[in-house]
C-alpha cells in the first residue's frame, strides 16, 4: 500500500510538473510573439524615387512592409530576411513629388502607419539623386473602436454599406480606416469644413475620392467615397485648414 501511494505521489508531482512547464512555454511564447511594439518612432529618408523605412522593435521578429498611394489601398508588399530588432527596408521605382501611405510591422502584426513625400528630382541616369528628405514620424496606434467611433450602434450598417469602398474586412477594420483618414488630414493640413451648428467636420480627399465626416470630439460619423468633389462641396460648414493641435 505504501508503494501504491508514493507511486500516486510522484505520478501527480510530475503532472504538476508538466502542466507548470506548458504555462510557461504559452507563457514565453505570448510574451515574444504578440507583445512586439515599436521603440523610438520610424525613419524615413527619401529621395526622388526611393524610399527607405528604418525601424527598431523591443523583441526580435520579421520585418515587412506595404506602400501605396491610398491608406486603404496598399498594394505594394516587401520583407526582409531573419529576424531581429533592428529592421530597414528600401522601397524603390516611386514617383518624383508623390504622398505615399505605409505600414510597418511583422507578416501578423501591423505596429505603426504613416506617410511619406518623394523629393520632385529622381535619380539620374549617373546615379546621383535628389537630397535626402528625412521624415521621423509619430507612431500613432488607433484606439479601441468604441473610443472612436461616434454612435456604436450605427458602426455594422455603416460598415455594411461603406466597408467595401476601403476593403475593410470588418466592422473595427473600418473605424481604424476612418480614424487614420483624419490623421493623414491632421498631419498634412488638409482643407475642410466645420459646421458652426454642432461641431461637425467633413473631410474630402481628391486622391482617394473618400469623404468622412466627425463629431466635435473627433469620433467619426461616417466614412465612404462619395464619386466626386460635389458631395463635399454641398456639404454646410465653413471652409478651414485643419492643424493638429500641440
Amino acid at each position: 500500500m505504501l508503494v501504491k501511494q508514493r507511486v500516486f505521489c510522484n505520478l501527480a508531482h510530475m503532472e504538476k510538473s508538466f502542466r507548470l512547464t506548458l504555462l510557461l512555454i504559452f507563457g514565453f511564447l505570448a510574451r515574444t510573439v504578440l507583445a512586439v511594439e515599436i521603440v523610438g518612432g520610424v525613419h524615413v529618408a527619401a529621395t526622388g524615387n526611393t524610399a527607405t523605412l528604418r525601424w527598431k522593435t523591443d523583441v526580435e521578429c520579421g520585418s515587412r512592409v506595404r506602400v501605396g498611394l491610398a491608406a486603404e489601398n496598399l498594394d505594394r508588399k516587401l520583407s526582409a530576411d531573419g529576424v531581429g530588432v533592428d529592421h530597414g527596408i528600401v522601397v524603390g521605382v516611386l514617383q518624383p513629388d508623390t504622398t505615399y501611405f505605409f505600414n510597418v510591422g511583422t507578416s501578423r502584426k501591423v505596429l505603426a502607419v504613416g506617410s511619406f513625400h518623394t523629393s520632385g528630382q529622381a535619380a539620374t541616369k549617373s546615379g546621383s539623386a535628389a537630397p535626402e528628405k528625412k521624415t521621423l514620424l509619430p507612431v500613432r496606434k488607433a484606439p479601441p473602436t468604441r473610443k472612436i467611433w461616434g454612435n456604436i450602434g450605427s458602426l455594422q450598417d455603416h460598415f455594411d454599406r461603406h466597408g467595401r469602398d476601403f476593403g475593410a474586412k470588418t466592422p473595427d477594420d473600418y473605424a481604424r480606416m476612418s480614424w487614420e483618414f483624419l490623421n493623414r488630414a491632421l498631419d498634412e493640413g488638409w482643407s475642410a469644413k466645420v459646421d458652426g451648428s454642432d461641431g461637425t467636420i467633413r473631410i474630402w480627399d481628391a486622391k482617394s475620392r473618400a469623404f468622412a465626416a466627425y463629431n466635435r470630439d473627433g469620433t467619426t460619423k461616417t466614412y465612404f467615397k462619395p464619386g466626386g468633389p460635389d458631395y463635399f462641396e454641398r456639404q454646410p460648414g465653413k471652409p478651414t485648414k485643419l492643424i493638429r493641435p500641440e
